[in-house]
């Protein structure tokens, strides 16, 4: 059995990964049929604004499973979180330990999603490199315990 939601599945969200401003996203859910699922919301909200629901359209089904699918342009750039609302019970999407959704009535971790400026090149001297970044006050606060 296949998961509702696997934010890491590009048959889920496409495209993969952080997106340019201005570019759309797809989300896909594949729900049990037996869930009598017929209008998931969306709720998506940019790190300190107020969420929006945006509902999600059919798209036929398969072996038990409907589809429900939307297709998002992100306007600007920032940090986004959501989550799924299946209003069958007041059951909601939220993500588990391995990033799949798992179906609850209670609250969880939210999904995020990182919209990145529109003209943003990586500079060629950093290019498929790493970057650390330290913190020297986590080595040694500088007073006694």
């Amino acid at each position: 059995m296949s998961s509702i939601y696997n934010s890491c599945d590009a048959f889920h969200k496409a495209p993969f990964g952080a997106v340019r401003a201005g570019q759309a996203v797809t989300f896909t859910l594949r729900v049990p049929a037996e869930f009598g699922c017929t209008a998931p919301r969306l709720v998506l909200h940019r790190d300190g604004e107020a969420p929006a629901p945006f509902v999600l359209h059919s798209a036929g089904g398969a072996d038990g499973r409907d589809l429900f699918t939307i297709t998002l342009p992100m306007p600007q750039p920032g940090l986004y979180f959501y989550y799924f609302d299946l209003y069958t019970g007041y059951r909601k999407l939220y993500r588990g330990a391995l990033g799949e959704a798992y179906v609850t009535t209670g609250t969880g971790e939210e999904y995020q999603l990182t919209v990145y400026e529109a003209g943003f090149a990586t500079p060629q001297a950093i290019k498929g490199g790493v970057m650390y970044q330290i913190f020297p006050d986590r080595f040694f606060e500088g007073r006694p315990k």
